[in-house]
């Protein structure tokens, strides 16, 4: 999958970002991006096979993370340090700050309007969402122990994709006229995005009855500040297949803070009935601008009433053989994925065995199901490199290794025991979710053998930069060995991946110009 990049810029600066900064000026963007700055327009999105397949992300581990953890070091509790070298006792008061400041409606440090960006991530079509563990987790402690702020929306965001996100989407953004008390520089701009629901792609489209109970609305303002006009109307289509229908909210900003709704059963004053053209018409006295710990402008999510609790509009993968030469097509199939990067960097380190991140695994797979996740994206299982002169290897987050074959063996890396990793893919692999896990091949620290190496300098596609003073360069290098298990392992499995896969060795390397070796074993 392409990565849109665009669309998790887009996300950060409508929302994400602060309001204004400590001069007053206002930083925030307008919501405008949300629509086209993707790799899919959304004004539009009546496609069923068009877009190319990617995903998208809010944060991740090395994302909004560890550069914020970074900062708070910097700025509270040790000016002199660059904040990436810490020591345990500065992660303990800078998570402290950290958490501390993700409850307060103006924050210093965190993310604002992390719900908000999640009901437009978990709710847009042609992108495969990836939803990051340190959202519905604390980034700290053990794991799974704490949950975040945003656990409950989020969660509940999860939950209803599996029932409502289906069909075509259109996303616009209306202009209200705004209050006369507003700043005149404020931001009136109201973001709408409305998914049809299965067989209904565009407005006009009638769908039949499995339409109806589909589909549903995302409304957004990322102005704390905005008040409507007496005679500001926000207009909602949800389409010819949703005319006369009642809709109630799934998430709702108001002042009492963000509320969730999990089902039917809500105060009959917030139920909402579209008139004869399928519209959802909101006033004034339903749509404001909120400053709390969730949501900074205005953030609601409508469902239809009267959709069954085991209602799944999700989509399987056809088993039929592809024949046109492309690996994903961007379709409801793939659409009907969700990526979990289930990990955090600043996990604590397990003192018990019924601790360790892979033992706990196996005792969720109805919760991950529950989420519909299918793919689930481990942190790296190396054993860290420890000698504490950075980041990862003060963490021992997997990324810095020695010994490229050691998953816990003789005793447990920092997310466990091989045993233990074994078990959690195979329960995984039971409760049909796949299995992938991130790690940067390259970044191996701590060999003690040395060797003299060429160098040149390459662009990040790998080709040569020959105006570069790093030419063909010699360097004393520390590149050789690796540890008791690479000795066992290494090269062990070669002569089976060239009977499986000889074209491997066939492929020419944009780096070199030539195949791999085929019997060079490592």
């Amino acid at each position: 999958l392409s990565m849109d990049n665009k669309l998790r810029l887009s996300l950060k600066y409508s929302l994400t970002m602060p309001y204004h900064d400590s001069k007053g000026n206002q930083i925030r963007s307008g919501l405008e991006p949300l629509v086209t700055n993707s790799l899919v327009d959304r004004s539009n999105d009546d496609l069923k096979n068009g877009a190319r397949p990617n995903y998208s992300f809010i944060r991740a581990h090395d994302s909004e993370v560890q550069t914020v953890i970074a900062d708070i070091i910097k700025q509270r509790i040790d000016p002199a340090s660059d904040g990436l070298v810490p020591t345990q006792a500065q992660l303990d008061a800078a998570f402290k700050i950290y958490k501390e400041d993700q409850l307060k409606s103006s924050k210093e440090f965190t993310q604002y309007n992390i719900p908000s960006a999640y009901a437009l991530l978990l709710t847009n079509k042609d992108t495969v969402p990836r939803v990051y563990y340190g959202d519905l987790f604390t980034d700290d402690g053990d794991y799974m122990a704490e949950k975040s702020p945003y656990y409950d929306a989020i969660d509940n965001l999860l939950r209803s994709r599996i029932k409502y996100v289906s069909g075509g989407q259109k996303m616009a953004v209306q202009y209200m006229q705004g209050d006369q008390s507003m700043a005149k520089n404020s931001y009136r701009g109201l973001l709408t995005s409305v998914r049809y629901g299965e067989n209904a792609f565009t407005e006009s489209d009638k769908g039949d009855q499995k339409t109806r109970n589909e589909g549903l609305a995302v409304i957004e303002s990322n102005d704390p500040t905005l008040k409507l006009n007496k005679n500001d109307n926000l207009v909602v289509n949800m389409g010819a297949a949703h005319k006369n229908q009642m809709y109630r909210p799934e998430l709702l900003s108001t002042i009492d803070g963000l509320q969730s709704y999990r089902n039917d059963d809500v105060p009959n004053e917030l139920i909402k009935k579209t008139n004869e053209n399928g519209q959802l018409i909101f006033g004034p006295s339903e749509i404001f601008g909120i400053s709390d710990p969730q949501v900074s402008g205005y953030l609601s999510v409508w469902v239809p009433v009267g959709a069954q609790d085991d209602q799944d509009v999700r989509v399987a993968a056809s088993k039929d053989r592809n024949r046109d030469g492309k690996t994903l097509h961007s379709n409801a199939s793939l659409d009907s994925e969700v990526i979990y990067e289930a990990f955090s960097n600043f996990q604590s380190i397990p003192q018990e065995n019924d601790r360790f991140m892979n033992f706990i695994i196996p005792k969720h797979l109805n919760l991950f199901n529950d989420w519909g996740i299918t793919n689930f994206e481990l942190p790296p299982q190396y054993r860290s490199s420890d000698d504490n002169s950075f980041l990862d290897s003060i963490i021992k987050n997997g990324y810095a290794f020695t010994d490229r074959y050691d998953l816990g063996f003789n005793k447990p890396t920092k997310y466990g025991t091989v045993d233990q990793l074994r078990n959690a893919i195979k329960a995984l692999h039971s409760a049909g979710i796949k299995v992938m896990a991130d790690w940067v091949p390259d970044q191996i620290y701590d060999l003690k053998g040395k060797q003299v190496v060429t160098a040149r300098r390459v662009n990040d596609s790998g080709i040569y930069d020959q105006d570069s003073v790093i030419d063909d360069s010699l360097y004393a290098a520390q590149i050789k060995g690796g540890g008791d298990y690479q000795a066992i392992y290494g090269g062990a499995f070669l002569n089976k991946i060239k009977a499986l896969y000889p074209w491997l060795f066939k492929v020419r390397q944009i780096s070199t110009g030539l195949p791999m070796n085929p019997n060079e074993k490592i």
